[in-house]
């Protein structure tokens, strides 16, 4: 029996996204009624790609039930990025952007600091990674404004969105 991920395709582009995903991560649109899909892990997905034919050995099967972020390639599943905050917590994948009209936006919509796409995650060589996306009041790591290009990212450490947010960052193992 072939194990098999579930992912949440967009209507408009066709891009797998995680399940928890409200928008999608390449083309931004509300995921709201997008088909979930399972896809078999043997094949290679990657993030923001167009759905492309599948070989007739292994077709996507359509269902609604279940719940886990979409893993790269077949695998380890990577470690689980969670930004915490003392009300909220926003769990991202790879190469989700966070804003208030982006991923966690049901949290972020009353911060007048941050923008609609504030910041960026990425996981890479076994890391995880941030980058400001050029909001308008800054992203903070660590107390220290991002000037230009990708921060590592460790468990413990604090991001800033504006100046009046703040959120930890916790880093778990994958399930």
């Amino acid at each position: 029996m072939t194990q098999a991920q579930k992912v949440r395709r967009c209507r408009a582009c066709q891009t797998p996204n995680p399940l928890n995903a409200p928008l999608c991560q390449k083309c931004h649109q509300p995921l709201d009624n997008a088909p979930i899909e399972e896809i078999p892990l043997s094949s290679k997905v990657e993030i923001g790609s167009p759905k492309r034919e599948a070989p007739a050995a292994s077709s996507a099967t359509r269902t609604q039930e279940g719940s886990s972020a979409i893993q790269q390639e077949a695998g380890p599943p990577l470690p689980r990025l969670i930004l915490v905050h003392e009300a909220f917590q926003i769990e991202v994948t790879s190469q989700a952007v966070i804003g208030r009209e982006a991923v966690g936006r049901q949290h972020l919509k009353k911060w007048d600091t941050v923008s609609r796409r504030h910041v960026q995650f990425f996981y890479e060589g076994g890391k995880w990674y941030l980058q400001d996306m050029g909001s308008t009041n800054g992203t903070y790591h660590n107390d220290r404004l991002l000037r230009a290009g990708r921060v590592e990212l460790k468990a413990g450490d604090r991001i800033g969105l504006g100046a009046s947010l703040t959120l930890r960052v916790e880093i778990l193992k994958g399930d």
